[in-house]
C-alpha cells in the first residue's frame, strides 16, 4: 500500500545508499568506455521499467519573457520509462516505451485505472 511504499522510500532517502550510488555513477564516467557501457547495459538488463518523479515549481515560471503553460518530461531510455512531473499544481505523466517491448498506450491506460482506484480508496480527487 501507499504508506508502506512511502516508508521504504523515506528509509532509502535517509540511508547511505544514495551517496554510494552517486559515487558509482561518478566512477563510470572515468572508466574506459567499454567497461562503462557494459556496466550500464548489465544494470538496465536487470530492470523492466524506470520511474522518475520530479517535483517542479508550484508557481508559474517564464522563459524568454513568456509564461510557461505546461511542462512535460520525455526521457528516452534503454528500457520503458515513466516520467511524472508537477508544475503549478498540475501533474503530467509520460510513458516512453519501445513498441517491441511494451505497449505504452496500454501501460498508460492500466496506470490511469490503478491511479483512479487508489484515489477512490483514499478519497482523493484527481
Amino acid at each position: 500500500d501507499f504508506a508502506a511504499s512511502r516508508e521504504v522510500c523515506d528509509q532509502f532517502k535517509t540511508s547511505t545508499l544514495p551517496a554510494v550510488m552517486l559515487g558509482l555513477v561518478k566512477l563510470t564516467s572515468v572508466l574506459p568506455y567499454k567497461i562503462a557501457e557494459d556496466t550500464v547495459y548489465q544494470t538496465f538488463q536487470r530492470h523492466s521499467l524506470v520511474f522518475s518523479n520530479v517535483p517542479g515549481p508550484d508557481r508559474p515560471v517564464t522563459f524568454a519573457g513568456a509564461e510557461i503553460d505546461e511542462v512535460q518530461m520525455v526521457y528516452p531510455n534503454l528500457i520503458t520509462q515513466v516520467g511524472m512531473l508537477t508544475y503549478k499544481g498540475d501533474c503530467t505523466v509520460n510513458f516512453v516505451a519501445d513498441e517491441t517491448v511494451a505497449d505504452a498506450r496500454k501501460l498508460a491506460a492500466c496506470y490511469w485505472e490503478e491511479l483512479q482506484a487508489t484515489a477512490a480508496f483514499y478519497k482523493v480527487e484527481l
